[in-house]
């Protein structure tokens, strides 16, 4: 019966809004060190984003879409903005396996919900819905990151080839030498979703499958 009430108590309190703005407010503090900075990374989760902040030698500036960074007075049309895209299937893996390993290591946390859920296929299939896109910055598409930068304020870097990606990025921002180091790293285990959780998939991510078609290899139909 514990467990049951605790499962029922995780699952509606880390799908709702709040979690989100909870983790905005406390996390503002990251953002002072970019600010007055002639470029901005915009962090979807899980696309490499503590390496990238790691190399460049700042703070994670956390999760913020493109226009609370402006908002916020932190980033402007005129800076470089960079973001780093990358397959939703591989990324919800990637967040998945993270929620179960928090899970594990730290009991409670905003994807407790999703580490209840047996397999990916049951999170996808029976979990994932349009209202967590809506709610949760961990699910917010890559497009809603990056929604209202000027595509000549944008650099886009592909999580396939990050490596060549940042390099490039950090050449234009006459950063160049930077090597990017390997943080937060899933193991290696090889997810075969169904047919089902790959077309919700699509169906859920289909704003970031049509923008950047060429980026995110394989999209299904």
């Amino acid at each position: 019966m514990k467990e049951i009430f605790k499962y029922i108590l995780w699952n509606s309190v880390s799908r709702k809004r709040y979690v989100t703005d909870i983790y905005q407010f406390r996390n503002r503090y990251r953002l002072e060190p970019w600010r007055n900075k002639d470029y901005q990374f915009i962090h979807v989760p899980k696309c490499a984003g503590t390496s990238v902040a790691k190399a460049i030698g700042l703070p994670d500036p956390g999760h913020f879409t493109f226009d609370q960074l402006k908002n916020a007075q932190i980033t402007t049309e005129s800076n470089v903005n960079f973001v780093v895209v990358r397959n939703p299937l591989a990324r919800l893996v990637s967040t998945f396996k993270y929620a179960k390993k928090a899970q594990q290591k730290n009991g409670w946390n905003p994807l407790s919900w999703v580490a209840q859920y047996s397999d990916f296929d049951d999170f996808i299939c029976t979990g994932l819905d349009e209202s967590d896109l809506e709610k949760n910055y961990f699910f917010w598409t890559s497009s809603t990151y990056i929604s209202g930068c000027p595509e000549e304020a944008l650099e886009i870097i592909d999580f396939d080839r990050v490596e060549d990606g940042f390099r490039e990025v950090m050449e234009l921002l006459n950063l160049g030498g930077l090597s990017l180091p390997k943080e937060n790293v899933s193991k290696k285990e090889k997810v075969c979703p169904s047919r089902k959780a790959q077309d919700k998939i699509f169906s859920l991510y289909k704003d970031d499958y049509t923008a950047f078609p060429e980026r995110l290899g394989v999209c299904w139909k």
